[in-house]
């Protein structure tokens, strides 16, 4: 009896020191947790600071830093959704380096990505009513207007023309491809204006080849507003 009352006090004299290390060690990582999620409230206030800072410079750094968290996956969804404002920023830099960052967002937390789009589709970005109308491929553009519509051309000149939906100024970018292999045959930045209205533009390529093809219109979350295709015969 004495000496299983031994054998006791022995393996609990062994036991007590791994006991008080593991607790040791839970509460360092507790610790570290809790100085993790502190620090990373206190970088998110800091930035929010930023965001809505009256000088461009401040937002454009902060939208800079939070580009960076996001490609560590480090960006808290509050972050996220600042952005999405920032996207009509007056300053058209701030306001490209936020569309910027969205993407970089949304490409490392999927789950935000159609919460994001919807509600920066809403809120700011441009649209076409009814593409059918709205983006058109053409022989000419006469006074804003398109000249015989059509989606089958003789080599040579290619026109677009389009009627947007402008909530902000934004950059918007007409893309040439080739429908078959889905070369982007050229590229153009379309600056738009903000009109309650709309707002028009248009543009021209050459084609020397014959083939199927297709144009684009992106806005500035390089998402597909407009998309005609047309043949070159």
């Amino acid at each position: 009896m004495a000496g299983s009352r031994n054998f006791v006090d022995i393996g609990s004299k062994l036991l007590l020191p791994i006991v008080i290390a593991v607790i040791g060690i839970t509460f360092n990582i507790i610790q570290e947790r809790h100085n993790e999620q502190q620090l990373a409230a206190d970088r998110a206030t800091g930035l929010m600071t930023h965001l809505v800072s009256e000088n461009p410079e401040e937002r454009k750094i902060a939208i800079v830093v939070i580009g960076h968290l996001a490609e560590n996956d480090q960006v808290p969804p509050e972050l996220a959704a600042a952005l999405i404002s920032m996207v009509s920023d007056s300053d058209t830099t701030v306001a490209k380096l936020a569309s910027g960052a969205l993407t970089k967002v949304t490409n490392k937390d999927k789950s935000l990505e159609n919460t994001i789009t919807q509600t920066a589709k809403a809120v700011t970005a441009a649209f076409i009513d009814d593409s059918e109308i709205g983006f058109v491929t053409c022989r000419d553009v006469d006074n804003m207007q398109p000249v015989e519509p059509t989606d089958s051309f003789e080599k040579g000149q290619v026109w677009v023309w389009a009627r947007v939906n402008a909530p902000r100024n934004e950059v918007l970018k007409l893309q040439w491809l080739n429908t078959s292999t889905k070369e982007i045959l050229g590229e153009k930045d379309v600056s738009i204006q903000k009109n309650i209205n709309g707002y028009r533009t248009y543009s021209w390529k050459n084609f020397r080849e014959t083939g199927n093809y297709e144009v684009r219109l992106l806005n500035s979350y390089n998402q597909p507003i407009g998309i005609q295709q047309f043949a070159v015969k």
